[in-house]
């Protein structure tokens, strides 16, 4: 067990790493990555740093400084990075948010870039559902010069779209 860890754990994203496996823990308000050993079933901490994550365009309800929690696994993004998904919510967990992003392949892993905060559209005749906002995207593959993200939507309804690799590029904003 990690010190500050809940009894319900998720939102893991691993990374690989010369023979040794990360996960980035928490995204916002500090990347905290984790180092674990799952023939000991143990992990500690490996790296806490600046997550470089803006907040700018996100409705108020979500405070200033929100958690930002892992969403998707990894990708290739180029050679130097690996791309994923986030997520943000608020309190009562009825207004999901997401963002793109992108990491260094090197340890520690920073945050380097990021697309704007944005939600999934709402699967069609379900656009003024009341739960259109509770989303989820669950899987990312790269299958090309694509991305394949899938969610869900209201926790009932799963949904997916091809996005072009170009398209997520030209949305990310690199800092830092």
């Amino acid at each position: 067990n990690l010190p500050g860890m809940g009894a319900c754990e998720k939102n893991w994203q691993a990374i690989e790493h010369q023979g040794e496996l990360f996960f980035s823990y928490f995204l916002a308000p500090k990347h905290r990555v984790i180092r674990c050993d799952v023939g000991n079933h143990t992990c500690q901490d490996a790296f806490n740093g600046s997550s470089n994550l803006r907040f700018d365009g996100l409705p108020s309800s979500l405070g200033s400084y929100p958690e930002v929690h892992g969403s998707t696994p990894y990708v290739e993004f180029d050679s130097n990075h690996l791309l994923a998904a986030a997520h943000t919510h608020n309190y009562l967990y009825s207004d999901y948010w997401h963002t793109l992003y992108v990491v260094q392949r090197e340890p520690p892993f920073a945050i380097v870039a990021k697309t704007r905060w944005f939600q999934f559209l709402a699967p069609g005749g379900y656009e003024d559902a009341g739960w259109r906002n509770i989303q989820f995207a669950g899987g990312l593959m790269r299958s090309g010069d694509d991305l394949l993200i899938s969610y869900g939507v209201g926790d009932c309804m799963s949904q997916g779209i091809k996005v072009p690799v170009s398209e997520v590029a030209d949305a990310l904003v690199f800092h830092g």
